[in-house]
């Protein structure tokens, strides 16, 4: 089954329908551009406890059943370093460690300073809408961080987005900062949780046996507790601060870019289409009348 037209593309429709749809490209790229942007880069990794390396020829030289005990440690050491590394970038990207981030720093009117009027310190009401939501701030905030994990090297890259770069450097290296201390507030607080467990559990059991294990439960949390706090009990090492970015980024958004051609390409044809029809009908009445 064919389909025709009937009409001809001439040389000035073809050149419609290329060097329109490409001049609107490039235009949605420059307005894309109009606003210059900067992004800053931080690098760290999760302070998670070492595990060395096993050596083979001593476990040669020992008992089958002390070398699987030993090679099974090791493993359980392992699950449990990559597990933390995981719960502590899990951390890093969480909604509420946002949240707070943004309470703390009053970013809202960083994030909306379209909205914030700056004379009379109060909001726009705007439509009647006021003062953004706290969920559209993350929201706002988490489009412009990118956060990505290596897992050969165990290093997360963090950038951010902004129009100054010197906001965007200071924004990723605060945030580092909360997080760590975000993090580290976090899990004092499940271990103290879980002394108080402990202790509520030694009040109850008369039973002499399990007390003294729970006491010594206890007294090892405790004792752990000690250990991590201060300076050491930091939960990622910065590698390399965020730097001051000297130049503007060039974004280039292809889903965005493929639509508008696919677009206007189609709405050029159509308007090709529409022209060449009443010339169509002229030419078949001039006909008719000769």
């Amino acid at each position: 089954m064919k389909i025709t037209l009937g009409f001809k593309f001439t040389y000035k429709d073809w050149l419609k329908l290329i060097v329109i749809p490409l001049l609107l490209c490039i235009l949605v790229v420059f307005l894309i551009n109009l606003t210059p942007k900067y992004e800053t880069t931080a690098t760290i990794y999760p302070i998670v406890e070492s595990v060395g390396n096993l050596d083979r020829s001593a476990l040669r030289k020992m008992e089958r059943s002390a070398r699987r005990l030993i090679w099974s440690m090791n493993q359980q050491k392992q699950k449990k370093r990559i597990t933390t590394t995981h719960e502590k970038l899990a951390q890093l990207q969480s909604v509420q460690l946002t949240k707070q981030f943004i309470i703390k720093y009053d970013l809202k009117k960083l994030l909306f300073e379209d909205k914030w009027d700056s004379e009379n310190l109060r909001w726009r009401d705007t439509n009647n809408k006021g003062e953004p939501s706290l969920a559209k701030a993350v929201k706002s905030l988490n489009q412009r961080f990118k956060i990505n994990y290596d897992k050969n090297n165990n290093v997360i890259t963090i950038k951010f987005t902004w129009k100054s770069p010197v906001i965007a450097a200071q924004i990723v290296n605060d945030y580092i900062n909360f997080a760590d201390n975000y993090i580290a507030d976090e899990l004092e607080r499940i271990k103290l949780d879980e002394l108080n467990r402990l202790q509520r559990l030694n009040n109850e059991i008369r039973y002499v046996s399990i007390q003294q294990d729970l006491i010594a439960q206890y007294e090892s949390m405790l004792t752990s507790m000690n250990s991590e706090s201060g300076p050491s009990a930091r939960q990622f090492k910065v590698l390399s601060l965020a730097y001051i970015a000297e130049e503007p980024i060039f974004k280039l958004s292809p889903f965005l870019i493929v639509l508008v051609l696919l677009l206007s390409v189609f709405l050029v044809f159509l308007f090709i289409v529409v022209s060449k029809k009443p010339n169509k009908k002229l030419e078949n009445t001039a006909s008719n009348i000769i």
